[in-house]
């Protein structure tokens, strides 16, 4: 009888670790299905960022060209992939980068959705390797200030002295955050 309650405990307990990992699955799916712009906007609007950061964020792009520092989205391609991700030869299905308009601004957010069915894991490590915290000509940021993650088969890049934590727990959130809708 004892074997038997054991043997049902064991099956019980695969039966919830399986569904776990479906659900897993699933929010990953969900995530990776938003557009890397969607998923940006929405890390920027989750806020509590330093001053700075805040500040880029909430200045409109002007209408014309105007001395102001504002964020700017730029697609990462073949031509700038070593300055965004310190690296030319980068593999990935697209990929954009959030700077301020204005060097030495020492920030970037980078999001990168990987091929279908490259590793993302390795992806990821291969741009934690080459991120240049020192990008900047006239400054750069502490290699502790580099922050990357994945969710899925988005990857993020963040540099930042200030609101890397942040940025990266936003980002999290919002994976989990679209689980849940």
């Amino acid at each position: 009888m004892k074997k038997l309650i054991a043997i049902l405990l064991i099956l019980s307990s695969f039966t919830l670790l399986f569904a776990a990992c479906g659900k897993e699955d699933e929010k990953n799916k969900a995530f990776s299905e938003m557009a890397l712009e969607d998923i940006l906007s929405a890390i920027y609007k989750k806020g509590g960022y330093s001053k700075m950061l805040t500040t880029l964020i909430e200045t409109p792009v002007p209408e014309e060209d105007d001395f102001t520092n504002y964020l700017v989205t730029s697609e990462i391609t073949d031509n700038n992939c070593a300055y965004f991700l310190g690296k030319a030869d980068i593999e990935f299905e697209r990929a954009i980068a959030s700077e301020a308009n204005i060097n030495p601004t020492t920030y970037s957010l980078c999001l990168v959705k990987a091929k279908e069915g490259q590793d993302v894991e390795t992806l990821a490590n291969t741009i934690k390797k080459n991120a240049d915290p020192m990008k900047w000509v006239c400054t750069g940021i502490s290699p502790d200030h580099v922050y990357v993650d994945h969710i899925g088969d988005i990857v993020i890049l963040i540099m930042s002295d200030t609101d890397g934590e942040a940025l990266l727990e936003a980002f999290r959130s919002l994976a989990r955050d679209s689980a849940e809708t």
